[in-house]
């Protein structure tokens, strides 16, 4: 009995980008792809009626872009694999799809020939580890174990470094206290003109117009 064949579904914005995918996934033996979607909407409302084993995902999309739609995907069909294929190399991104749930990460630029190993890998193993997936996991699990070293080390501050460290948050506070003051200062110098003028519209009858700008120098004492 001869094994049935992979069920793709293809969701990307970009119509060439599908097309090529298309024709691409005909020469591979015991693939079909079955679902073309432009967003995530579209792939969604899809997957309702017709079942499928592997996405290639895209990222960004108009309506849902992919991580989305990876996210509301897996939700509702626990068994389906989801493959991300992007042009964006970003390793934090790279590392939140996967934490959304997706099986693999691909490169747009990619070979033939990995696309296919990909699809057949996340079939068979669940994932599929390609070289930019692994290089963000790497320098994950390198940035723990840096931070953790990092936490285990006592700094040790001479006492003239206590003093400046002393002196410079003393001086942040003064800029911060400067800044409250000129602002308190500010509000006051606007309200009382703002009493000026309307006094002076009430014992002339005048209607204010809609935006009246204020000039005048805020002289603040030094600290």
């Amino acid at each position: 009995m001869p094994a049935r064949n992979i069920k793709v579904a293809i969701a990307d914005d970009h119509n060439m980008f599908r097309k090529g995918m298309m024709s691409l996934l005909k020469d591979y033996k015991g693939m079909k792809v079955v679902i073309e979607a432009g967003n995530g909407k579209e792939l969604l409302a899809a997957l309702k009626y017709t079942p499928c084993d592997v996405v290639l995902m895209d990222i960004e999309m108009p309506e849902m872009d992919g991580i989305e739609a990876t996210e509301r995907a897996l939700s509702r069909y626990p068994e389906l694999k989801v493959l991300v294929m992007s042009q964006y190399d970003e390793q934090n991104l790279i590392l939140h799809v996967v934490d959304k749930g997706a099986h693999g990460y691909l490169l747009k630029t990619a070979d033939p020939e990995e696309v296919e190993q990909a699809i057949r890998n996340v079939m068979t193993n669940g994932y599929h580890n390609s070289e930019v997936l692994t290089k963000a996991l790497f320098n994950k699990e390198k940035n723990k174990k840096q931070q953790k070293a990092l936490k285990g080390k006592k700094v040790k501050l001479s006492v003239r470094e206590l003093e400046v460290r002393s002196e410079e948050h003393t001086s942040e506070l003064q800029s911060h206290s400067f800044i409250s003051y000129a602002v308190f200062c500010l509000k006051k110098k606007i309200n009382k003109k703002k009493k000026k003028h309307k006094k002076l519209q009430t014992k002339l009858n005048i209607v204010a117009p809609n935006h009246i700008t204020y000039s005048f120098q805020l002289r603040v004492p030094p600290l």
